[in-house]
Formats: C-alpha cells, sequence, structure tokens
C-alpha cells in the first residue's frame, strides 16, 4: 500500500498537523472543498453515514501521489463507507445508504480531479 494511504483515525476524523508535509490538515465531510454546495450536501440525511469515510478519503487525496492512488482513495471511501453501512443498519435505511454511497463514489470520480488538483501535500 501506498505511503500517502496509511492513516491515523485522528487525523482523518478531526484534522490537524499533517505528519508528512507539516501543513494543517482539516477534513471537510461530504463534498467539495471550498465547493458552493458542500453545505447543502454535508447536510443531506445520507452524510452523516457517509461523513467518516469522506473524512478518510479528504486524508487519502491530502496525501496520495499520483492517479493510481486517487483511484484507490476513491476506492477505499467506497469500501469504508460500505463496511460502516453494512455494520450499522437495515433494512430500507441500509439500501439508501448504499445507494448514496454508490452516487459518492461516481461523483468523486468524475468531479474529484478538480479537488485532486488543489491539494498541497505533494507538492
Amino acid at each position: 500500500m501506498d505511503k500517502g494511504l496509511i492513516v491515523t483515525h485522528s487525523m482523518a476524523k478531526s484534522g490537524g498537523i499533517c505528519p508528512v508535509c507539516k501543513k494543517f490538515f482539516k477534513p471537510n465531510g461530504v463534498g467539495g472543498s471550498g465547493h458552493i454546495l458542500t453545505p447543502i450536501i454535508d447536510n443531506l440525511p445520507s452524510s452523516s453515514i457517509l461523513r467518516y469515510g469522506c473524512n478518510y478519503h479528504d486524508w487519502w487525496y491530502h496525501l496520495a501521489d499520483n492517479w493510481g492512488t486517487r483511484a484507490q482513495a476513491d476506492y477505499l471511501m467506497l469500501k469504508y463507507n460500505a463496511l460502516y453501512i453494512d455494520q450499522k443498519l437495515s433494512g430500507m435505511t441500509k439500501v439508501y445508504a448504499k445507494a448514496c454511497n454508490w452516487r459518492n463514489y461516481l461523483a468523486v470520480r468524475i468531479f474529484g480531479k478538480k479537488f485532486w488538483d488543489k491539494e498541497d501535500c505533494r507538492s
């Protein structure tokens, strides 16, 4: 596994000083950093379910250094959220959450490059 995808729980969850680049890191929940729709997206019912996986995803984007690790970070977000959903939810809530998880995965695959290019840990 790439060094950039090794993560500590506290850093991904709440931010802090990045041990690799020594810059401050702050996860932004669900939605793209600085995007006008992020406050709306982050307050959707599905966002409370997907927030931790998305924060880990922010951390992985922060550290990853090539397109392979970007794709890996996107996939890991999908898998992390799927595991959480399988462990914590049931019934129609679970079905809804799984659909939202796939929606988020497709969104980061399609629109994530814009936010990938903004990251500064790799510079």
